[in-house]
């Protein structure tokens, strides 16, 4: 009988058998970042894989995943991973305050796995593609704010903000709630941003407005966030937030 060390995280597995390495799987990468999501949406999902690159077959006997705003789907326990297939977890971001976050998932094997480090930023507010500006919103300060809104009462509340021009050319932006779909809406979804008028000094620039709907049906803080996108790779993201109440008094 032969045995074999294998040193994991400050202690040793003792494995016996002849064996022709430590047994572990390998991520193919040891990061994912999920950069800038906005607080109430929740980001793509990211699919992270593990390869058993040894010549014995793995058994997964658990996952460690990451707690909230990160989510993962993961195989069920006992998973065997064969040599040089994957093993997957599906991760998500999805963010309910600002600020950078961290976490790690890795399969539970013996001996153990790398994990791979997740992260993301929550922020309430995003500018992607020059030349556009908006009014009436900061980045990284608080959502749009519906207020207090009664349950299952029409009509919705309403809500607005102004994206401004500042190009030679019009804007078309396509907006759609990323977040909150189901108390949350756009009234206008297809707007275009005029061009800045050139005419006067100092130029003025063209404006749209953008009108939001809360229309709550559950009592208590609900959080979202509209997209606008456009060519050429324009997107601009505001979160959303609204309380439904039961009663005036509440």
């Amino acid at each position: 009988m032969k045995s074999l060390t294998c040193v994991v995280f400050g202690g040793t597995v003792l494995l016996a058998g002849v064996l022709t390495g430590c047994n572990s799987l390998t991520p193919a990468s040891g990061n994912h970042d999920f950069g800038k999501v906005l607080v109430g949406a929740t980001s793509s999902p990211a699919q992270l894989n593990w390869t058993n690159s040894t010549a014995n077959a793995i058994t997964v006997q658990a996952w460690r995943v990451p707690a909230a705003p990160f989510a993962a789907q993961v195989p069920q326990p006992g998973e065997t991973v064969a040599p040089n297939a994957t093993t997957s977890a599906t991760v998500t971001f999805a963010p309910t305050v600002i600020g950078k976050m961290e976490d790690q998932v890795r399969p539970i094997t013996v001996p153990s796995s790398q994990r791979v480090r997740v992260s993301g930023e929550g922020v309430m507010f995003m500018l992607q593609g020059a030349g556009l500006g908006t009014t009436g919103v900061a980045a990284n300060t608080a959502p749009l704010d519906f207020g207090r809104k009664l349950i299952n009462a029409a009509p919705p509340a309403i809500l607005t903000f102004t994206i401004t021009n500042n190009t030679t050319v019009p804007m078309n932006l396509v907006a759609r709630v990323v977040g909150g779909a189901l108390v949350f809406g756009v009234q206008n979804a297809n707007i275009t941003v005029p061009a800045r008028d050139g005419s006067t000094m100092p130029p003025t620039p063209g404006t749209a407005t953008v009108t939001l709907t809360f229309a709550p049906t559950a009592v208590g803080e609900q959080l979202g966030a509209v997209e606008l996108t456009g060519a050429p790779n324009l997107k601009i993201g505001v979160s959303l937030k609204g309380t439904g109440v039961a009663g005036e008094g509440e």
